[in-house]
């Protein structure tokens, strides 16, 4: 047995309770030094009782007990319960509620105050690290904080998802090596892996309010959570796999016969265990504490009948009394990891009276929870009336290694209406077959350059045992042991990834044992490489576009590479070794061209890599409108504007594809020189705009329209002619003829020559002269533009009748149907009218 408290009698034990070694009954004395109070006197504010810092031994069990605090006669404010994050890791500090309600931490040899107002969690729960003998936890609205009691350092270690919600302090949300934390967020619970800083994948729902029934926990190996989900007090386990990094979401109902408080264990057994009581008394009528597996599925039960099984498979530890009431605590590493507490809160101990005696009353009981299940006694808790008030319950609290007991009492000491209680340690030897703590005097090699590969770490030292292991930045490395001076560990490439210092101890298990002094390894910055470049993305960009993040790819990028823009550096993001990404203000892509992309990496070591061009890319114009959109052939030479966007100083009007000279006015317009020769002849141009590279390219076409003129008639030539004459050619003079325009008489087309743009020919035809009169003579000139002229009037003249002729023959009536007639000529004549009236009266004209 570790634990060397041994009780005054061993005395076999009746009772079927394993390991059960000492179940008589052990009164405190009533005379002596230090008698039962009351009716003794010896009791807190008297002479001779221990002052904080000051001890006692038991006089019944052997064992020293110190006095911690010195709240007489003043109301306690002590959180203390089962957990063991109220020490810190080498036992030498408490966390403590002081009687002003602000917390401390303690020097658990003296009593002083090592730290005075010290930060807490909401409720006044926290959890000192396992491990740093100078680091605690607490929760601060969605930070887990770390609070260093040797600088006063109060840093945030994670930040989460949501607020977290404390455990309630029954028991640990740490295991026993610092890496893993239960967490309360978004009503669940999760496991967050310090040491990978990853939160598990699977969560457990459960309804727990802090400072309410209820909690979460985890086994100090780490290997399971526990919780009763709420406030029902089935007991469930949730398989943790750090390996595979997730939290069961199924769990296992172990055990649905604890009224509440217990405590949990890993022993040196290699399992996980509930330390409870259970509410049957099975099989005797009493109550019992037992050793719960965690593992072992069981069923819900109401009565002694359905419940055997859940005590049928698990293991009775020893028996009290109904008038006990129980606190719970277990050591989780270290010299007594096989022992766990109980303490004892006997209702029949008053004030007024002590009641009688019995097994167990009273005290702070120790139990192994590996075979043979060891009973061993330790101390009465000496505090009276425990159901009177919260803070008379002893409420016991283990060291992390079980060392040493801590809990409440008023020894005796009635102060009212005022909840008055200090804090006591118990201070628990351990046999002289220890391992050794180790100490470690030398590393090599003692750095390192960051970023290279795993390596072995020769560890020297002494008091090196065979199962003593090497630990980084307290983490442990698969060691080997060289001797009792020398240790070697395999350390990770990842271990050595980053620039900095490791923290190298070595660390030797229990019995005894312990962790070392530290030396520090330095991990040297390494030279950086010279930057390469691969792409960019993207590779261009157009003129004028706004800000854009460019992403640099290639090799040998470190977190101070700089990306540089023609030789000057732009604001970068590191994202990998492969790859940066860099700030481009708009400023930098405002002009087409092309700028050199290179990547600067700083000393040691460093430079400067081959450069990429990114292009700048001129815009496609656009075209808008053109003023003007039309001209007359024949027009004078004339400027055209021409608007639309994208335009840039080298940007050319084209004229049906021909450059014409342009003058750059702004990115939206432009002015081009158009000569006559361009509107010469009546007709549509494209107008188009072209903008030179890199990009650019030739913007859509507008239709620049050349009207025909509206032609003029100015003389006619003949001017006139007489009725009945024969057809000729019209000659019509004037301006602005096309070789489309068309000589109409009386608004009848004509056949029409084109002469020239002065001069039209039409051929006019016998019958449109052969009445006396007048003809309107227009000239019309087809689209676009052209329509017809004024009219000119040419004149039909009449025929001068040169005077009657005189018939020869026949005269009268005719008789024949072929008769030849005969007249006198008359002089000048050029035709000759005859009428010939026929029998019916009708009248016939014939030339």
């Amino acid at each position: 047995m570790v634990l060397a408290i041994i009780a005054n009698a061993l005395v076999a034990s009746s009772v079927a309770a394993q390991g059960l070694t000492d179940s008589v009954t052990h009164a405190p004395p009533t005379t002596g030094s230090f008698p039962y109070s009351p009716p003794g006197t010896w009791m807190p504010g008297q002479p001779g009782f221990p002052l904080a810092g000051q001890s006692y031994v038991d006089p019944v069990f052997g064992t020293t007990i110190r006095r911690l605090t010195n709240n007489f006669p003043s109301q306690s404010y002590s959180d203390i319960y089962g957990t063991n994050g109220w020490w810190n890791a080498d036992s030498t500090r408490f966390y403590h509620r002081t009687g002003g309600g602000s917390w401390a931490v303690l020097d658990t040899a003296t009593g002083a105050v090592v730290r005075a107002n010290v930060p807490s969690s909401s409720g006044g729960f926290v959890q000192f690290d396992p491990v740093d003998p100078n680091v605690y936890y607490y929760i601060s609205g969605v930070n887990l904080r770390q609070y260093n009691i040797a600088t006063g350092a109060d840093t945030v270690l994670k930040a989460f998802p949501a607020t977290l919600l404390c455990n309630g302090g029954a028991n640990n949300f740490i295991d026993r090596t610092g890496r893993l934390f239960a967490v309360l967020y978004s009503g669940a619970v999760h496991i967050w892996d310090r040491q990978t800083d990853t939160i598990y994948a699977g969560s457990v729902p459960v309804s727990i309010t802090c400072n309410a029934a209820g909690s979460f926990e985890l086994t100090p190996s780490g290997r399971y959570m526990v919780t009763d989900l709420s406030t029902n007090q089935n007991w469930f386990s949730y398989r943790i796999d750090t390996v595979a990094q997730t939290l069961s979401t199924t769990g296992v109902l172990f055990w649905t016969l604890s009224t509440g408080h217990h405590a949990l264990a890993s022993p040196s057994d290699g399992k996980d265990y509930f330390y409870s009581s259970d509410v049957f008394g099975w099989p005797s009528g009493n109550p019992g504490v037992w050793r719960v597996d965690v593992a072992l599925p069981q069923v819900a039960c109401n009565s002694l009948a359905t419940c055997s099984p859940q005590y049928n498979q698990n293991v009775l530890l020893f028996r009290y009394d109904w008038n006990d009431a129980e606190h719970f605590a277990c050591a989780t590493q270290g010299a007594n990891q096989d022992w766990c507490f109980t303490s004892v809160e006997s209702s029949d101990d008053l004030f007024a009276s002590q009641g009688p005696w019995r097994p167990y009353k009273s005290e702070i009981v120790a139990t192994q929870m590996v075979p043979p299940f060891t009973v061993s006694r330790l101390v009465h808790h000496r505090t009276r009336s425990p159901g009177a008030d919260y803070y008379f319950q002893p409420r016991l609290s283990a060291s992390w290694d079980g060392t040493k007991v801590a809990w409440a009492s008023n020894f005796g000491y009635n102060a009212g209406s005022v909840g008055y209680s200090d804090i006591y340690i118990a201070e628990l030897n351990v046999t002289n077959n220890n391992n050794p703590v180790p100490t470690v005097t030398s590393l090599s090699p003692t750095s390192t350059t960051a970023g290279g590969g795993a390596f072995t770490l020769t560890v020297n030292g002494t008091n090196f045992v065979s199962g003593s292991v090497v630990q980084w930045n307290a983490n442990a490395r698969t060691t080997t042991f060289v001797s009792a001076t020398q240790l070697r560990a395999t350390i990770t490439a990842a271990d050595i990834a980053t620039a900095g210092t490791a923290s190298v101890r070595v660390s030797t298990p229990p019995p005894g044992g312990g962790n070392s002094n530290a030396l520090t390894f330095t991990i040297n910055v390494p030279a950086n490489p010279v930057p390469t470049l691969g792409s960019l993305v993207p590779s261009s960009a157009t003129a004028g576009t706004g800000a854009f993040t460019l992403t640099v790819n290639g090799t040998n990028f470190v977190s101070g590479s700089v990306v540089r823009w023609n030789s000057s550096a732009r604001t970068t993001t590191f994202v990998s070794g492969t790859q940066l990404r860099a700030a481009i203000p708009a400023s930098d892509v405002a002009t087409a061209g092309t700028a050199s992309v290179t990547v600067f990496s700083p000393t040691p070591g460093g430079g400067t890599s081959g450069a990429l061009t990114f292009t700048i890319n001129n815009p496609v114009p656009t075209l808008g409108s053109l003023s003007p959109s039309t001209a007359t052939s024949g027009a004078a030479p004339f400027t055209l504007t021409v608007n639309g966007t994208n335009y840039v100083s080298g940007s050319v009007v084209r004229w049906n594809g021909g450059a014409r000279t342009t003058t750059f006015v702004s990115g939206t317009q432009l002015q081009a020189a158009i000569p006559a020769s361009d509107v010469a002849t009546a007709g549509t141009a494209s107008v188009t705009v072209f903008s030179p590279t890199p990009g650019g390219g030739t913007s859509g076409a507008l239709t620049f329209t050349i009207n025909n003129s509206v032609p003029t008639i100015g003389s006619l030539t003949p001017g006139n002619a007489t009725a009945g004459a024969a057809a000729f050619t019209l000659t019509v003079s004037g301006t602005n003829f096309v070789s489309g325009s068309v000589v109409q008489w009386n608004s009848g087309a004509r056949v029409t020559t084109f002469v020239s743009s002065t001069q039209l020919q039409a051929a006019i035809t016998a019958g449109d002269i052969a009445t006396a009169g007048t003809a309107s003579v227009t000239v019309f000139s087809p689209t676009p533009g052209g329509g017809t002229s004024g009219a000119l009037t040419f004149t039909v003249n009449s025929a001068v009748p040169p005077g009657a002729a005189t018939l020869v023959t026949p005269s009268g009536s005719i008789a024949t149907t072929t008769p030849t007639f005969t007249w006198n000529a008359v002089a000048a004549a050029t035709q000759y009218l005859l009428w010939v009236d026929d029998s019916s009266g009708g009248r016939i004209r014939t030339t």
